[in-house]
């Protein structure tokens, strides 16, 4: 997505902020699983076939924007409001059973499409844990058994949190709640829509 510096919107802005965001926590988790060897199967798309993504409104804003530009925005609203199952619209499934799919928009795709897979976090003590997914803990019960055991002191660790609230110091008002996946995007498409609506020049 390209505009001119004439054209910068506070959404072109923000998008170009979260998309930074976006960059270097991708970097960050995917050193972390290579680090651990505990990173995704090649064509492995079992977490976008769940029904429960979650996500807040404002990590699919690159994505509204890009469809906006496409001039595929009013098209895509559509489709959220008459969707009839909840994965996400741009899964492609190449093999229901085995779970093999891609992402149609996989550059701006959302923060928890970016970070699962090793998903750090700290329990109600403070200490670190991980959830792993079924798939990796299965295919590399070695790496996963090392992975619980290793000392992090002196280990820069991905923490999704810290981005989530970055982008909420961008626009709280867009992450502070996460809803499914689908209705994220209607959410934020419509704000887009209606943004592009009122700023429209006039015409003769």
């Amino acid at each position: 997505m390209s505009t001119s510096s004439s054209n910068q919107t506070p959404n072109h802005l923000i998008t170009t902020a979260i998309l930074g965001e976006f960059e270097s926590i991708s970097q960050k988790f995917s050193a972390f699983q290579n680090t651990n060897s505990l990173s995704c199967p090649p064509g492995c798309g079992k977490c976008c076939f769940k029904a429960d993504i979650y996500c807040a409104p404002i990590e699919l804003l690159p994505l509204a924007m890009e469809l906006l530009n496409r001039g595929e925005a009013e098209t895509y609203l559509e489709k959220c409001q008459d969707i009839k199952e909840d994965r996400c619209l741009f899964l492609s499934v190449q093999d229901e059973k085995t779970g093999k799919g891609t992402c149609t928009e996989y550059k701006y795709r959302p923060l928890v499409c970016r970070t699962f897979g090793v998903a750090p976090r700290h329990d109600k003590n403070g200490l670190v844990n991980f959830s792993v997914c079924t798939t990796l803990k299965e295919t590399n019960p070695e790496s996963f058994a090392k992975l619980q055991k290793r000392d992090f002191t002196d280990v820069e660790i991905p923490f999704i949190d810290q981005s989530k609230n970055k982008l909420a110091c961008l626009d709280p008002r867009l992450a502070e709640e996460e809803f499914p996946i689908n209705e994220s995007l209607a959410m934020i498409l419509e704000k887009v829509l209606f943004y592009e609506s009122f700023n429209a020049s006039p015409r003769n």
